[in-house]
């Protein structure tokens, strides 16, 4: 027995089928979700690679290098900052002498020197605290000084004073000095001649000595006037 073939759905049908399914009411349409705003790709490009200066937290404006470390600021801020402190805010590397700034080229910009740094109170109160104690030394050691200088005037005084009261007691009992001969034995040279002192400004100043302290013994005798008279006529007495 033959087998009889149904002929197959019109195509139009099927679609029409479709359509009438998709617009009963047991389907649910869902919107689809908000879109954001279109940025253009330069502005993002510009928002992602603007820097921001570490001190204000704002886009850097005059780019301003460390020359030792290559960290960068805005000019302004990283000159307040050098006034309290003279070290990179990032890494504390010593800042150096100057800042690179006004950039326009690797070979085209700008050296701001540094002045020096003012000193904090603190740091002007231990200067100061310094002074004064090398000041203080400074005195104490004058003092020591002048007293050492004082002792030692005293002692020579007083040593003088001891070398004339010998000598006025030897005059006082008519005493004399012992002749020694002078012979190469005793290594004793015959005395000077006049001539001999006259030449001899070393023999002069001993002499001077010697006769300063001898006419000392004898009180209410003028010493000086006495040995300026004796010079002026040749003489020691």
């Amino acid at each position: 027995m033959p087998r009889v073939i149904s002929p197959s759905r019109p195509v139009k049908r099927v679609k029409a089928e479709l359509r009438s399914r998709s617009r009963s009411p047991s389907i649910i349409e869902v919107s689809p979700p908000h879109k954001k705003p279109k940025v253009s790709p330069e502005a993002e490009e510009q928002d992602t690679d603007e820097e921001h200066c570490s001190i204000c937290l704002q886009p850097i404006a005059d780019r301003t290098v460390v020359p030792t470390c290559s960290h960068e600021f805005c000019f302004e801020c990283l000159l307040i900052w050098t006034e309290q402190s003279r070290r990179c805010p990032l890494c504390s590397q010593g800042i150096g002498d100057y800042l690179i700034h006004h950039i326009r080229s690797k070979y085209d910009y700008q050296k701001h020197y540094l002045p020096p740094l003012r000193a904090s109170p603190r740091s002007l109160g231990l200067v100061l605290d310094a002074q004064r104690d090398a000041r203080r030394r400074a005195q104490t050691r004058r003092e020591r000084e002048w007293g050492r200088r004082r002792r030692q005037e005293q002692e020579e005084a007083d040593e003088l004073e001891k070398a004339i009261e010998t000598r006025r007691w030897v005059y006082h009992h008519h005493l004399y000095a012992k002749h020694v001969a002078s012979n190469p034995y005793t290594r004793y040279r015959p005395f000077p001649t006049p001539a001999q002192f006259s030449a001899s400004p070393d023999l002069v100043s001993r002499a001077t000595v010697f006769l300063r302290r001898e006419l000392r013994v004898w009180s209410g005798l003028d010493v000086e006037s006495s040995l300026l008279s004796s010079r002026a006529h040749g003489r020691f007495v």
